[in-house]
């Protein structure tokens, strides 16, 4: 009897964390479920509602390593593969990731998630007849999801089939016709084959439907800079009136910016998610770290602190505020934030953050040429480019600069040639997730 003792504690206590979370007691009931898992360290399934906790509080990193711990002692368990392949895509470890999701696979050939997983990841890597493989597989098993039959459509443009792509596009806006996201690929695929003018009426209908949507106006401003109406752009890429920056002199609890940039600095290339050039992501020359906003004190605590000063600010602004493409925020919002370590010849290409509402890059340390590595705005990246050269705002950084901007501008940074490392950490404010 004494010898299930022990494992009879650990179940009681696994089920009243989940009571405790359950009447959103977080901190009690994770402390139980992280007992439960201390007495019985070989339940999966203990460790497994622990790491649930993890995802609901934000602890990714945390989340990982749980999960990771459940399959030591259930290699087949097919929730802990699943949500290790979200939480690596996220995290755009893209091998790993896809390791995850045709683990599930082969465990359960009947889960709509892991099939669609997996073609999100094979897609990435440009493995395209795997990636439509895997779609095909989900749309079969779920024939009237949406977002499969967008995956699968835009897999199928990847590779030239764009009358395919289109006629998909177009029944998955049937399935969800008040989905912004289905008119906005709709309107990218015509814009790309048949021109910008063919793509409007598809970017106006997802602004109709989510308006201030960051992917569709980017797409919609680039479209009217290619046929050549700069005026009405110029209302959405209003870089004078929505760029806004900002030179911090001080950092609270630390002497001086040069002492809290080096801190910045250290963490940044220290991180354990640095990675060079991840895929999926803009960076050349250089790496980037996953999230860097948590729990956590020390100087990114600091840094947030003043991002969310300056952004309370921007937002206060009156004149901006009135203006018609302004990002609008209802909610206090969440920051993920990330940094960039660039080495010489390093740069990022054009791209914009669709995830987020208001956007901005804090600037901690640049080569010996302060000119080096310089932020250009308004340079649209494939298929939005323009026949003409557009209109540009270029920012010269220097340390303890920040520099706030919408979300959907385009933006790049130009390659430098100087000797030293330029470290920035760029941020999105996320609302209504």
């Amino acid at each position: 009897m004494r010898g299930s003792e022990p494992s009879a504690d650990a179940a009681a206590l696994n089920r009243s964390g989940i009571l405790a979370i359950q009447r959103g007691q977080l901190a009690e009931g994770r402390a139980m479920l992280e007992a439960a898992a201390a007495k019985q360290p070989t339940s999966a399934q203990y460790l497994a509602d622990l790491a649930q906790v993890h995802l609901m509080t934000g602890e990714e990193a945390a989340a990982i390593k749980t999960y990771q711990r459940c399959l030591k002692n259930d290699p087949g368990l097919v929730p802990a593969l699943l949500n290790l392949g979200i939480l690596m895509l996220r995290a755009f470890r893209i091998e790993e990731a896809g390791d995850y999701f045709q683990k599930a696979v082969d465990a359960d050939s009947g889960l709509v998630d892991a099939h669609a997983g997996l073609g999100v990841v094979r897609q990435r890597q440009k493995r395209l007849a795997e990636a439509i493989t895997a779609f095909e597989q989900a749309a079969s098993l779920a024939p009237r999801d949406p977002e499969i039959c967008s995956n699968l459509a835009g897999a199928l443009h990847e590779i030239g089939e764009s009358e395919k792509a289109i006629d998909r596009f177009q029944k998955a806006i049937k399935l969800a016709p008040k989905q912004a996201s289905l008119h906005r690929h709709l309107g990218v695929i015509l814009h790309e084959t048949d021109g910008a003018q063919a793509g409007l009426p598809h970017y106006d209908e997802a602004l109709r439907l989510l308006p201030g949507d960051a992917r569709t106006l980017a797409a919609k401003g680039s479209a009217l800079v290619a046929l050549g109406r700069r005026e009405e752009a110029a209302r959405i890429i209003d870089h004078d009136a929505l760029i806004a920056t900002r030179q911090f002199t001080a950092a609270p609890g630390y002497g001086d910016m040069s002492i809290f940039n080096r801190a910045l600095a250290d963490h940044a290339t220290g991180h354990p998610s640095l990675m060079a050039e991840p895929l999926g992501r803009t960076t050349r020359g250089g790496g980037q770290t996953g999230q860097l906003i948590g729990p956590t004190e020390g100087p990114i605590a600091v840094l947030e602190s003043l991002i969310r000063g300056a952004i309370d600010d921007y937002f206060a602004d009156q004149t901006r505020a009135q203006h018609p493409y302004c990002p609008r925020r209802s909610t206090a919002g969440r920051l993920d934030a990330w940094a960039t370590v660039l080495d010489r010849g390093g740069y990022q290409d054009s791209h914009n953050h669709p995830s987020g509402v208001l956007s901005g890059v804090y600037y901690v340390q640049l080569p010996e040429n302060g000119d080096s590595g310089a932020i250009e705005f308004g340079r649209p990246a494939p298929p939005f480019t323009s026949p003409s050269e557009p209109e540009v705002m270029l920012i010269r950084p220097q340390p303890g600069l920040l520099v706030l901007f919408p979300s959907f501008f385009w933006h790049r940074t130009i390659p430098f040639q100087s000797d030293g490392k330029r470290i920035s950490i760029a941020f999105d404010l996320i609302v209504g997730r």
